[in-house]
Order: C-alpha cells, then structure tokens, then sequence
C-alpha cells in the first residue's frame, strides 16, 4: 500500500495474533501513543498488521487549522476493539469519532472502516515533545 509504513516499534514485535478482547492496556502494550506519534512526525499512515486485521492511524497537524486524526480498521476485529481504540486514542474526545467515506489521501480499500476526529493541540505537542 504506497505511502503506508509500519512504525519501527511494531517492526520488532511478530505479527501479533487477534485476540477475543481487548483493552486499553493490551492496546497501548502494542505502543498505540507510538504509532500516533510517528504518524504526528511525518504526516503518513502508520499501520500494525495483527493475524486478521490491520489497525492504522493517520495524523496530521496543519498549523492553524486543528490536528486531524484518523483511525482505519480492515478486516475481522474482535468485537470491542474500534471501541477500545478510539477511547484510548491520545489527545481525542472519545464521543468526538465520525465516520468517514475516505482518508485525505486515499479512498478506502474493501471492508476498510475510517473514523476521524481533531485532536487537541496540548495533546499533539506533549506526543510530539515526549522521547518513548
């Protein structure tokens, strides 16, 4: 997939099986803030491919006009996981989530499901200002 990268954190970890449930700390144990934050540094898709879906996140600060963060799902997800990630996504309202029809560079790939908020500007920058 042009312009989709994995985060070199997720590069050491195998290909992580899909579990029934998930939650916040088994989320974040698989470096969520990571995963933001590089897609904060670069503006590009970072993806993490589990045995049966593919989670990713796409963030992109435009000065002066908000942070928009974006989270992207395909394929068989266990059932709480859209719920689980976008409540523990770094610096976005929970309730704040909207679906989208296709990300800003690109439309959205078969059984693909994108929801996209703005992240809060303090939010962005700690990301951006913390080292791990």
């Amino acid at each position: 997939m042009p312009g989709v990268t994995e985060s070199a954190e997720f590069e050491q970890h195998h290909r992580p099986a899909a579990f029934a449930q998930i939650d916040g700390r088994a989320l974040n144990g698989f470096g969520l803030s990571s995963l933001v934050r590089a897609s904060l540094n670069d503006g590009h898709e970072h993806v993490i491919e589990f045995d049966t879906f593919t989670l990713g996140i796409l963030v992109r600060a435009d000065q002066g006009h908000g942070t928009y963060a974006a989270v992207h799902i395909t394929g068989s997800v266990p059932p709480n996981l859209t719920a689980v990630v976008l409540r523990n996504m770094p610096g976005c309202d929970p309730d704040g989530w909207f679906l989208e029809m296709a990300l800003p560079t690109r439309t959205l790939l078969p059984g693909e499901q994108v929801w996209s908020t703005v992240m809060d500007p303090t939010a962005a920058a700690e990301l951006l200002n913390h080292e791990g």
